[in-house]
């Protein structure tokens, strides 16, 4: 890395050129760089450029000094941001599940390419690269969610390129991620789920869509699902593991199943209903010893893909004349019966597994009913005083 950096003006082809000197160790090495300043034009706007750069140099190498103290790679400072990108990558890939450092990787990968011809060096990033990053994504017709998901994860990253030296403040940061508009809650009333628990009496996907609606688990929990995860002594159902979907070297897809939750508060244990004991013990006699363990599998014995869950529904929803939702959106059904009889939402979050009861408030979406048992309450407590 640069220990000094020296830099004069000197004329040649009609324009004003900067000259740096650079030393490393006992050589030295002169970079020529062209102001775009006319000889004739004031030498104070070439002298300005010239005291930019050279305060900018001094900067890089007082935060190559610290990054080295600090035991990282000051290489990386002069190196394309897909090269941090990467390194970022691997210090995070024991901390984060297999689908969300697959989904890491794509983002970060192209990301990456784009970055790296507009910005030959980490520390040339700003905002303006951000910007027309996520403007070729708009330009590209993604989805606003997953143009928001980029910007998001870059702002992570280059927010931990600040705290390790790399970089003197967040360039995404200076960029509006975009925001979705609220999802509008095309919920479900009684009878219409009524009418689907009894269409689907004795369909592989009985199960699956009860545990979705009376424990509220994920498609990947569901499918993560195994016999040894049920204590049938005492009735319990232990929620410990997730199905996530994984790329092998060659390009082909399996399902995993793996220890590695969404959150810590995933991990969770409910009693075991009366009717989910029934169906588990149907399907494991239908089973019939196969499956390696896993209680859902696929027709070539491997665990079931979680995306295969919603494709099924939303095919049954169709063939029966059923309003179309997600798969996923039967653990919002859950999160509103139990919001709607009462439960408190910190309850609801932990029976939920979420992390943050931020994420409960958007999954509970009370009934329009709640606001005038709310009103009642106050006209009383406004007697009482008046």
């Amino acid at each position: 890395m640069t220990q000094k950096c020296t830099g004069y003006l000197v004329r040649k082809a009609g324009y004003y050129h900067i000259v740096l000197a650079e030393r490393f160790g006992k050589g030295r090495k002169l970079r020529w760089i062209r102001t775009g300043i006319r000889i004739g034009e004031p030498r104070y706007l070439a002298e300005r450029i010239l005291r930019e750069k050279l305060r900018r140099l001094h900067e890089d190498a007082k935060r190559a000094e610290q990054i080295t103290q600090w035991g990282g790679d000051a290489g990386l400072l002069s190196a394309p941001p897909s090269c941090y990108f990467t390194q970022w990558l691997e210090t995070r890939k024991y901390a984060l599940c297999e689908r969300s450092l697959r989904l890491y990787e794509r983002i970060l990968r192209k990301a990456g390419q784009y970055l790296d011809e507009i910005a030959t060096e980490l520390r040339e990033l700003n905002a303006n690269h951000i910007q027309s990053y996520l403007e070729l994504l708009a330009y590209e017709h993604k989805a606003l969610s997953t143009i928001r998901l980029h910007g998001v994860v870059l702002r992570a990253v280059l927010e931990d390129a600040c705290a390790r030296g790399y970089l003197a403040h967040n360039p995404a940061k200076r960029v509006p991620v975009p925001r979705e508009s609220a999802r509008q809650w095309s919920g479900w009333d009684e009878d219409t789920q009524r009418k689907l628990l009894y269409g689907l009496k004795g369909h592989p996907l009985e199960l699956p869509v009860h545990l979705a609606m009376v424990y509220g688990l994920r498609c990947g929990e569901i499918c993560g699902l195994r016999w040894e995860d049920i204590n049938w002594d005492d009735s319990l159902l232990y929620i410990k593991r997730n199905a996530v979907l994984t790329y092998d070297t060659d390009g082909s897809s399996r399902v995993i199943q793996t220890e590695t939750m969404k959150t810590q508060a995933s991990r969770r244990t409910f009693p075991l209903h009366p009717q989910t004991r029934a169906l588990l013990l149907r399907v494991r006699e239908e089973q019939a010893g196969e499956g390696n363990g896993a209680i859902f599998i696929a027709k070539n014995g491997r665990p079931m893909r979680p995306d295969g869950l919603s494709k099924r529904l939303c095919h049954f929803l169709q063939q029966n004349g059923l309003p179309k939702i997600r798969f996923h959106d039967l653990r919002h059904l859950c999160a509103t019966a139990l919001a709607d009889r009462g439960c408190e939402l910190t309850e609801v979050q932990a029976y939920l597994g979420h992390a943050s009861i931020q994420t409960t408030l958007r999954y509970a979406h009370l009934n329009p009913d709640n606001n005038a048992n709310v009103f009642r309450i106050m006209q009383n407590a406004l007697a009482a005083v008046g």
